[in-house]
């Protein structure tokens, strides 16, 4: 109908007006709360940006195509063999995610904690709280195991706390 100016949602309407992409809606969000504070913006960002670097590198898996979806016709582009999504899966379950959240571990590590900012929960912390809480329940995406947070119990702490 053309009203999804992106073709997708997300969609928040403030005062009549429609407003889209999950990241900005986030921030917006965080920003009328207090979870996304000026003097922490750009330490919460970085969290922001290494979640969507995994995000981006997991989409093979999530539609077994190696470029998603058709902007316009909705329709599954490029698909992947039976051997190179296996390919994927490993790679993602052993490479991958393992490294990227080793990494997220240590930035944790150096805030201080309990949360990526330090003491104060931001929306990272929630961002990551979503990601980290579906791959331990198994509901993250098909074949990606709760063991690639095997070696983060810092980690595994923040879903905890933010879940709380």
């Amino acid at each position: 109908s053309g009203e999804l100016a992106f073709g997708q949602v997300p969609l928040l309407e403030v005062d009549g007006v429609p407003y889209q992409q999950s990241q900005a809606l986030l921030r917006w969000a965080g920003r009328k709360t207090g979870l996304y504070p000026d003097e922490l913006q750009m330490r919460c960002d970085e969290v922001c940006e290494a979640l969507a670097d995994i995000r981006k590198v997991t989409l093979p898996q999530v539609y077994g195509h190696v470029l998603g979806r058709d902007p316009t016709t909705g329709a599954l582009l490029v698909p992947m063999t039976d051997e190179q999504k296996q390919e994927v899966e490993r790679a993602l379950n052993h490479s991958i995610l393992p490294v990227r959240f080793a990494q997220l571990e240590r930035h944790l590590t150096k805030s201080g904690g309990p949360y990526f900012c330090g003491p104060k929960m931001t929306v990272c912390d929630l961002m990551f709280f979503v990601v980290g809480s579906d791959i331990l329940d198994g509901s993250f995406m098909d074949g990606i195991r709760p063991s690639v947070l095997d070696a983060c119990p810092l980690l595994r702490g923040l879903i905890e706390a933010v879940g709380a």
